[in-house]
């Protein structure tokens, strides 16, 4: 349960939220800040999230994630040692019609926050 959650690591550990600034992201992300010590960073480009969705306290960094030179520079940075993505489009009738745009979105920007993840040591 969320007890269980709460109770485990070590306040020096960061968990980015990728989309966290989303419907279902922040709602994650205020369970995560509400456990006392742990760093809660959200990345997201704000295209479809809301920062007035985020709990008090919790970093945004505004960022699409396309932009892969910065997702590595970021988690090289934080060095996180977790990482939640809900950052993809969700609409079934435009992922058929707009499969080009849904493929980049949730397959390579996916890839980019991997490959962040490996180059911050995740």
């Amino acid at each position: 349960g969320d007890a269980q959650m709460c109770s485990r690591g070590d306040p020096r550990d960061v968990i980015v939220v990728a989309g966290g600034a989303g419907y279902v992201g922040s709602h994650t992300v205020k369970l995560l800040s509400s456990c006392a010590g742990r760093r809660v960073v959200v990345v997201d480009s704000l295209e479809s999230g809301h920062s007035e969705a985020l709990p008090d306290g919790v970093e945004l960094v505004r960022l699409p994630l396309d932009d892969r030179e910065a997702l590595i520079v970021l988690f090289q940075k934080l060095r996180p040692v977790a990482l939640i993505d809900f950052a993809a489009y969700l609409d079934v009738s435009e992922s058929q019609a707009c499969a080009e745009k849904y493929l980049r979105n949730n397959v390579a920007n996916f890839t980019n926050l991997l490959l962040a993840c490996a180059a911050g040591g995740t």
